[in-house]
C-alpha cells in the first residue's frame, strides 16, 4: 500500500503542477495576430495580386514591462495552391524576454518552426499570446518600399 501511495502521490502532484503552469499561460489576456508576407520572388506568372518583386516581413517584439515575461508564439501559413484547403500551422512555442529586451521574427524564423520543410512560405499569420501587453510592430519590405505597422492586441476567444 505504501508503494502504491509513493507512486501515485508524486504522479498526482506533477499533474497538478503542470496544469497550474499551463493554466497560468492559458489565461493569455493579450493576443496579437500579425500578417506576414515571405515571398522571395514573385514574377508576372506567379500571383496576379502581387507586383513582381521580393516581399519580406519582420515582426519586432519588445517587453516594456519591469519583469521577465513569457509569451507563446505560433505561425499559420495560408494555403499555397488552390488544391490545398488550408495551409499548415505550427504548434505554440514559449519565448522569454527580460525587461526591455526585444526580439525579431523573420521569414527564416517562421520557416524554422516548420522544421524547414516548406520550400516557400508565402503569407500567413504570426500569433502571439501573452499575459501582459507587449510592444509589437511588423515591418513589411520590398525592393522599393518599407511600411511599419504597430500591432494592437485583440481579445482572445479561448
Amino acid at each position: 500500500m505504501i508503494i502504491i501511495y509513493s507512486i501515485i502521490l508524486p504522479t498526482i502532484l506533477i499533474a497538478i503542477l503542470s496544469f497550474t503552469v499551463t493554466a497560468s499561460l492559458a489565461q493569455n489576456q493579450f493576443m496579437y495576430s500579425i500578417k506576414f508576407v515571405c515571398i522571395p520572388t514573385v514574377g508576372p506568372d506567379k500571383e496576379a495580386v502581387f507586383v513582381p518583386q521580393n516581399y519580406s516581413t519582420v515582426v519586432n517584439v519588445h517587453n516594456p514591462n519591469p519583469n521577465q515575461e513569457v509569451f507563446l508564439e505560433k505561425h499559420a501559413v495560408i494555403a499555397q495552391s488552390e488544391d490545398e484547403e488550408r495551409g499548415p500551422f505550427s504548434t505554440f512555442v514559449r519565448e522569454f524576454l527580460k525587461p526591455d529586451e526585444a526580439l525579431s521574427i523573420n521569414c527564416n524564423d517562421i520557416r524554422s518552426l516548420f522544421n524547414n520543410t516548406l520550400p516557400t512560405i508565402g503569407d500567413g499569420f504570426v500569433v502571439l499570446k501573452s499575459n501582459v501587453k507587449l510592444d509589437i510592430s511588423a515591418v513589411y519590405t520590398t525592393q522599393s518600399s518599407i511600411d511599419v505597422e504597430y500591432i494592437q492586441p485583440i481579445q482572445p476567444w479561448m
